[in-house]
């Protein structure tokens, strides 16, 4: 009976102490985007990034929120397909700031 008592408890004292699922979530596209928008703004302020490269990114940045505006007219919100859609064009463009923060053009 002790027995059984440890290795419930030490059952359960593993299962607290691993990650759950819901932390190890990739970001929602809501939290994306603002991080996005405040990679572009500060990149800019830095000086990593010129005012034509902001201006492209915030412009694709545009494009991505005007399908997500789209995407959740269309039905009640976004099935995983558009959540997957917008996350690989919010990858993409994560992969553009960091090119243009990192090229080595001081402003």
């Amino acid at each position: 009976m002790t027995r059984m008592i440890l290795t419930a408890a030490a059952a359960l004292g593993l299962a607290a102490s691993a990650p759950s699922i819901v932390s190890a979530a990739p970001y929602s596209v809501d939290v994306r985007q603002a991080d996005i928008q405040q990679r572009i703004d500060a990149g800019l302020r830095s000086g990593q990034l010129t005012s034509r490269e902001a201006a492209r990114l915030r412009g694709d940045y545009r494009t991505i929120a005007e399908l997500e505006k789209t995407y959740r007219e269309t039905g009640p919100g976004l099935t995983m397909s558009e959540r997957r859609d917008l996350q690989l064009r919010l990858d993409r463009l994560s992969r553009q700031i960091f090119a243009y923060r990192n090229n080595s053009k001081y402003r």
